[in-house]
């Protein structure tokens, strides 16, 4: 998986999983508000810097040379915009079958699901979930993907 677009809830679980996907070799990291997610932290230069850092480090831990990109979007709307061919990974979607795993870009949603509005946006889209039978948090689900597309 070359781009995973998480939704963006808590920056400390985003902290916490950045080692893990760098470490995985995802090329970049697309954040973006969906609908359900908490506003109550915001992405500023501070918060980038921040994560920068997290991924200097984990790039001299792990010998990776080429530093993993990240970006922000305000909403879900956006972030479609941005990957007009992203696949979408919700509870809701048909089972990941192993040929979409190496799709290039996923957007993976929050654990509640996405909103109705923002179905609404997926209808053109390739929507999953992942072949389990629990319902992964949005950061275990985003080193899923990372991790099964490195197999």
């Amino acid at each position: 998986v070359e781009k995973i677009l998480p939704f963006l809830n808590q920056l400390g679980v985003i902290e916490k999983i950045l080692p893990f996907l760098n470490q995985l070799g995802v090329s970049k990291l697309s954040l973006f508000y969906a609908d359900f997610s908490q506003r109550n932290e915001k992405i500023d230069s501070t918060k980038l810097e921040r994560f920068q850092k997290i991924l200097i480090n984990s790039c001299e831990q792990c010998g990776r040379s080429v530093l993993m990109e990240l970006e922000a979007f305000p909403s879900t709307k956006e972030v479609l915009k941005a990957y007009p061919k992203a696949s979408v990974l919700d509870f809701k979607g048909e089972t990941l079958p192993a040929s979409a795993i190496s799709e290039q870009e996923r957007i993976i949603g929050p654990e509640g699901g996405f909103s109705e509005q923002e179905r609404e946006y997926f209808k053109e889209r390739e929507i999953y979930r992942i072949p389990l039978d629990m319902v992964l948090k949005s950061e275990s689900a985003c080193v899923f993907v990372a991790s099964i597309a490195q197999v």
